[in-house]
């Protein structure tokens, strides 16, 4: 789109307006240079193109990633022939182009332009023979329209990074949340981009996996090599292995070697995704592989995406976080305005206050439901019983309240290294708990035996069908350790740092207390 709106040309739909006498068949596209302009095309960038010059897209074969490319059978106006234009990743296009048609370096203007992070596309066209109907060309297979075509050349685009984006990853390693990159595009490119990006530290060390199972028969052949030296050179000697710590070094594979060693050699494929950090020319298919991969090795994974290509793996991943309002949106559960990857930080540090909010208040309900136990088993004891008043102040003042509100503290500025606990039955939550209580029962004991060695006490006389019934120094003072005793509770379950903001920043919880 950005190409085409760069040339200022016109596009026109007109899909069931029926057959068009310029061309004697319906016409759903039409392109053409600006009207009433000189010359007709953009000579800022070159183009020069007569004004009544009007091209027909008659038949299109869209982008699949499965293939790679993208086809389109078109005519121009007034021309005898039918013309095929091809684009989409070079190797894959440079495969069907008639060989003359190839330059000879094109090996190396490709490998030189992907290594310094371009995103490079590859272009052919093809002219059909004269005088074919278009009931003839219709009938002809993508594979018959594309091969023997003439290669065009490569066009060259650069994706800048957003500033965004090195802020969000430095976060993410500063805690120790790992971050890889999947991607469609050349294995350059994406080595280049993870350089410059720093998604690859600059004291690691990139090895390119490449697997060929071609040679039937015979077990899969693996070579490493290092991608970004000046010959790219195999790695032979195992002392080049060797001299490598377990963090200074990252894989990089494409997805044909992802593919064939996956099938060929689960264990290498562990540890090829273990220590990888770039996966390219990946299909849909494969980005869920990959994902999976990681989910069985016991990792929480976030994948974000913002194409059609992503959204098989957006629903696969724990999270995934839509960066478009397109296609990817409806399978992601989370959609970001901004398209970049800043968000991510967010969600985490969101995701754990809410994973701690929730523990938290199902530890304060638990503590707070035993401890009235204890104090209404004693006050039981005695031979009374609290008040309607006081189980109404229980109930709603300082139970619900609580419950609701331990949850509005927002989450942490910084994502913090620690992980937080997973499992609610785990040995910590229940530690807390547990302790808790013990240390609630020995001070509802203290402050009963305290009250019973005052001298102004005096012991409570039960009397059969007595309203009001007598008053009871224990069953005042238990109740209001009892309120004291959940206040008590909620301050300690509602913990702030690291992962959640202090308790003061909730306001109305921190006025509850």
């Amino acid at each position: 789109i950005k190409l085409f709106e760069a040339i200022n040309w016109e596009l026109t739909e007109q899909r069931h307006s029926g057959s068009n006498p310029d061309y004697g068949i319906p016409t759903p596209t039409l392109v053409s240079p600006p009207k009433g302009q000189k010359n007709g095309g953009n000579t800022k960038i070159g183009g020069i193109a007569p004004s009544n010059l009007e091209i027909a897209l008659l038949k299109q074969y869209p982008f699949d990633s499965a293939v790679q490319r993208m086809t389109v059978v078109a005519k121009k106006k007034g021309a005898q022939y039918y013309t095929v234009f091809v684009k989409g990743a070079p190797e894959k296009v440079a495969s069907f182009c008639r060989p003359e048609t190839i330059p000879a370096e094109f090996s190396n203007l490709l490998q030189y332009y992907t290594k310094q992070g371009f995103r490079v596309i590859g272009a052919s066209a093809k002219s059909l023979k004269h005088g074919m109907k278009w009931s003839e060309v219709d009938e002809l297979t993508r594979s018959q329209l594309e091969e023997g075509s003439d290669f065009l050349g490569l066009i060259i685009m650069q994706n800048l990074l957003k500033k965004e984006t090195y802020g969000a990853i430095a976060e993410l390693h500063g805690a120790d949340i790992v971050t890889l990159m999947v991607t469609g595009d050349n294995i350059q490119t994406a080595i280049s981009v993870a350089r410059d990006c720093e998604l690859v530290k600059p004291d690691q060390t990139i090895i390119r996996v490449v697997a060929d199972d071609s040679i039937v028969g015979q077990q899969l052949s693996v070579t490493y090599s290092l991608p970004e030296s000046e010959t790219a050179s195999i790695i032979q000697d195992t002392s080049q292995m060797q001299n490598m710590t377990s963090e200074n070094y990252v894989f990089a594979c494409d997805g044909k070697t992802f593919n064939s060693i996956r099938t060929k050699d689960p264990e290498l494929f562990k540890r090829i995704v273990h220590r990888g950090k770039v996966f390219a020319r990946m299909l849909p298919e494969q980005k869920i592989e990959l994902i999976e991969c990681l989910k069985g090795l016991g990792r929480q994974v976030i994948m974000c995406g913002d194409g059609c290509n992503d959204c098989g793996a957006l629903k696969t991943a724990h999270a995934g976080i839509s960066l478009s309002m397109a296609e990817a949106s409806v399978a992601a559960p989370f959609t970001s305005r901004n398209v970049n990857i800043s968000c991510v930080p967010y969600v985490i540090r969101e995701g754990r206050a809410t994973m701690v909010s929730a523990f938290a208040s199902f530890k304060f309900g638990v503590a707070f439901c035993f401890t009235q136990l204890i104090s209404v088993l004693m006050v039981f004891y005695i031979g009374t019983e609290p008040s309607d008043n006081q189980y109404l102040v229980v109930d709603i003042g300082l139970a619900a309240i609580p419950i609701l509100l331990i949850g509005n503290t927002a989450p942490h500025d910084i994502l913090a290294k620690r992980k937080p606990t997973r499992h609610l039955l785990s040995f910590l939550p229940m530690f807390s708990v547990v302790s808790f209580l013990f240390f609630q029962t020995i001070a509802y004991i203290f402050i009963w035996f305290y009250v019973r060695a005052q001298d102004w006490f005096v012991e409570y006389q039960f009397v059969q069908d007595l309203y009001p019934p007598n008053t009871s120094y224990e069953q005042t003072n238990i109740f209001l350790y009892a309120c004291a005793a959940s206040v008590i509770g909620a301050i300690i379950f509602s913990k702030g740092t690291p992962y959640r903001k202090p308790l003061y920043s909730n306001v109305i919880m921190g006025v509850w207390a």
